[in-house]
């Protein structure tokens, strides 16, 4: 029968390699790593603290960010959706970035912060 697999093909079938770029804080670096794709955005950067950015401060208070790409707007992935729901392809390039809030252009009162 041929429309058999093998485990280690059904394992790299619910894979994908991610390119993660770090470039904060004067750590500068960039590594494929491999994903299950049913992780949670969060497992992800639990491995991308673990592996790549142990020295990083705030480490929590970073996040994966997807890159523009062409009309896309950039974004942070949000950290309780599996990472199957980015419908990412090979190699996916992520970047490890800070998030802060970007308040400039918004018009608030100072009581409302």
């Amino acid at each position: 029968d041929g429309s058999s697999i093998s485990v280690e093909d059904a394992d790299a079938i619910n894979t994908i390699l991610v390119r993660i770029t770090i470039n904060e804080s004067g750590v500068q670096l960039s590594k494929c790593l491999v994903f299950d794709q049913e992780d949670s955005v969060w497992a992800a950067k639990m491995i991308v603290l673990n592996k790549l950015a142990k020295n990083l401060q705030n480490g929590l208070n970073y996040g994966l960010y997807l890159p523009v790409d062409g009309a896309k707007a950039g974004k942070f992935l949000e950290e309780d959706r599996p990472l199957s729901e980015y419908h990412l392809t090979e190699p996916a390039q992520l970047e490890f970035k800070f998030k802060s809030r970007d308040y400039k252009g918004r018009k608030y009162e100072e009581k409302q912060l």
